[in-house]
């Protein structure tokens, strides 16, 4: 999605950074030819890799439940489709309108599943970690008379015997010593 993204987001954006650069791409490339490639590109973008959100979203809009899914359907969708009008039918729009929105709709789509990798990514790293904190926990307890016995047998009031430096097993109350 930001393979495809980043030309479109370059050619509709870049001049705003070097105004410089927009006069020079509408002097060696025809707007409306840059307004074609950039229909396909996003139209690619919505088509792939957003194509979930508008799977998911769009039911969620008609059973009146929306949910993050809808708002980016939504947003995209909206920006796809007014760029498209205008980029097949500008006679049909004022002047002052003939804007396109086609980096806007791909800009939606690359944020999110960034956003969503970026999660994904975190969840992994907590995972990993509450597993190593669950392996350091010992399997055994030391029961009164000073045998090893699987956790699974150690009941509430048990008194159990913790040497210094091992590792405690299980929630409790220091009964003796500290």
């Amino acid at each position: 999605a930001a393979g495809l993204t980043l030309p479109v987001f370059v050619a509709e954006m870049g001049g705003h950074m070097v105004p410089a650069f927009h006069h020079w791409l509408h002097g060696l490339v025809d707007p409306q030819a840059l307004r074609l490639m950039q229909l396909v590109l996003v139209t690619l973008v919505l088509a792939g890799p957003g194509r979930r959100f508008f799977a998911k979203g769009l039911p969620a809009l008609i059973r009146r439940a929306p949910d993050m899914n809808a708002l980016v359907a939504l947003g995209a969708g909206a920006a796809w489709a007014y760029s498209v009008f205008v980029t097949l039918a500008p006679g049909l729009v004022p002047e002052a309108g003939r804007v396109v929105y086609f980096e806007a709709a791909a800009m939606i789509v690359v944020l999110i599943l960034l956003g969503r990798a970026l999660e994904a990514r975190a969840r992994g790293r907590a995972g990993q970690a509450i597993s190593r904190l669950v392996a350091l926990q010992p399997q055994t307890a030391r029961g009164e008379d000073g045998q090893d016995l699987p956790l699974g047998l150690v009941t509430p009031g048990m008194r159990l015997i913790l040497r210094p430096g091992e590792r405690v097993p299980v929630d409790g109350v220091v009964v003796s010593g500290s």
